[in-house]
């Protein structure tokens, strides 16, 4: 496997400010989008997007509701690959995916996870078999009320997406 170019957007914030939910929601964003190819997501497959969402929608939450599942998934976008992981928790886990799908796609374009703020992705991913020329840094803060979180993650969502289109657009 060949050293290659790749960019990132890190979703930094604290535990609990809704990283993960924002990251799903992204991922359903890029299903819905026709110009968004999935070429594989973790857990389980279907035959179509709509499937592939509400499998999402109705495993939010482990079991016991005390955590959201972490999904992971790569999209082609304008010949570019995109591996979007919700799990940021711990960093070896990330480099674990991230060496998997490289192993399996060749070539990952832009890579999308969250970090707590006192993480460096570049300086994390330094001795990998990756040069990480870009980080892109949206920072997520949890809303005030708890009505509020879903509507402000959506929005995150949102925002990382527009990045992603943006950066394949320019």
């Amino acid at each position: 496997m060949g050293e290659f170019d790749m960019k990132a957007i890190v979703l930094h914030g604290k535990t609990n400010s809704g990283k993960s939910s924002s990251l799903k929601y992204c991922f359903i964003e890029m299903l819905k989008d026709k110009d968004f190819r999935l070429l594989w997501k973790s857990k389980r497959q279907y035959a179509d997007n709509k499937a592939i969402i509400k499998d999402i929608e109705d495993n939010w939450q482990n079991d016991a509701g005390t955590y959201v599942r972490d999904i992971s998934g790569v999209f082609e976008y304008k010949g570019k690959k995109i591996f979007i992981v919700t799990i940021g928790d711990s960093i070896e886990d990330i480099k674990k995916q991230l060496k998997n799908r490289i192993e399996a796609e060749g070539k990952i374009d832009l890579f999308l996870c969250s970090r707590h703020d006192c993480n460096d992705l570049m300086q994390e991913l330094a001795n990998e078999n990756v040069r990480l020329t870009k980080v892109y840094r949206v920072d997520k803060h949890r809303a005030k009320q708890p009505d509020k979180y879903e509507s402000e993650n959506k929005e995150t969502a949102r925002e990382l997406f527009e990045k992603i289109k943006n950066l394949f657009n320019n």
